[in-house]
């Protein structure tokens, strides 16, 4: 770390980490934006996927509409909604979770949720 002559704090970024590097370009979000756009993506993936296994949110067995609406909409959602949701999709959760993360990753996926 060194002072310039203007008084600005000048610091070494190979002793920053990526995160750190990444905040001070203004490339990562805050972390409660984050958060959000995390849910949002994957709730959208939840209804992707939904979509197209031809199920309807009143078809998951163990989940009330309202619930998957909700877990859809970006709300989050708990370990035990997922283990229902992979169930009705007639995968195991780690498949499920697999075949979400891929779906939330996808940039077409972007444009659904903006």
């Amino acid at each position: 770390m060194a002072v310039t002559s203007t008084g600005l704090v000048r610091i070494s970024t190979s002793t920053l980490t990526l995160f750190e590097r990444q905040s001070i370009r203004g490339h990562v979000p805050e972390p409660k934006a984050a958060k959000t756009l995390h849910d949002s993506r994957y709730g959208a993936a939840i209804a992707e996927l939904r979509l197209r296994k031809g199920l309807k949110q009143s078809q998951i067995e163990g989940l009330s509409e309202r619930q998957v609406r909700r877990i859809e909409k970006g709300e989050g959602t708990t370990y035990e909604a997922l283990r229902r949701l992979a169930s009705a999709h007639r995968m195991d959760l780690k498949s499920y979770l697999r075949e979400l993360a891929i779906n939330a990753s996808e940039p077409a996926l972007e444009k659904a949720i903006a």
